[in-house]
Order: structure tokens, then sequence, then C-alpha cells
């Protein structure tokens, strides 16, 4: 049984109660709005930083590869360029291996046509004079 402290809240305090409850879960609902509204400008505003840095990724990555494909031709045209070099330094030493080589057998010759000379007039101032 009840007794006489332990009474019952009247239908107006009830309502009194509700109705304060209802203005704090009013005012906890408009600060989550308010939340949520703060939150989705940042989310739109990161999504727009995102896609502006897709963007940049996109170009730089483009001209990367202008850059790649430009340096590659270069290279290519370098490497043709040092093969064409090498071949002509190439025939240009066999070229000169020639004419050292007939330079040479050319000469040996001289020199035993002059070791001839120098024998013969060896042998002719080797001899006495017949004449005389």
């Amino acid at each position: 049984m009840a007794g006489k402290g332990d009474s019952m809240p009247t239908q107006e305090e009830r309502l009194s109660t509700v109705e304060q409850t209802q203005m704090q879960v009013g005012e906890s609902i408009k600060d989550l709005n308010h939340y949520v509204t703060m939150l989705i400008g940042t989310v739109k505003r990161e999504e727009w930083e995102i896609r502006e840095m897709k963007g940049s990724l996109r170009s730089i990555d483009d001209r990367l590869t202008s850059l790649e494909q430009g340096v590659n031709t270069r290279l290519g045209t370098l490497d043709a360029r040092m093969g064409a070099l090498e071949a002509h330094v190439g025939a240009f030493e066999q070229n000169v291996n020639t004419r050292f080589g007939t330079l040479e057998t050319r000469m040996e010759a001289q020199d035993k046509k002059l070791d001839q000379i120098l024998l013969s007039l060896a042998a002719l101032t080797s001899k006495p004079d017949r004449e005389a």
C-alpha cells in the first residue's frame, strides 16, 4: 500500500514531464541535424578535393607518359646513330689497317732494295781499282 509520501503524479505533472522530455529530444534532434549538416558539407568538400586531386594525378600521369615516350624515342634515335657511328668507325679502322698493311709491304720492299744497293756499293768499294 502506498503511504502519504508516495503519491502518484497527476496527469498534468505527467504531461508536463512529457513536454519537457519532448523539448529536450527536439533540441537534441536540432543539434544532431546541425552536426549532420556540417558533416555532409565536410564530406562534399573532401569529395570535391579528391576529384581535383584525381584530375591532377591524371594530368601528371599523362605528362609523364608523354615524357617517357619522348625519352624512349630520343634514346632509340641515339641508339641508331651510335650503331651507325660504330659501323663507320669499324669501316675506317679496316681502311686504315689495310693502308698500313700496304704501306708496310711497300716499306719492306724498299728496305730490301736498299739492302741490295748497299751490298752492291760495298762490293764495288771493296774491289781494288783495275784501271789505274
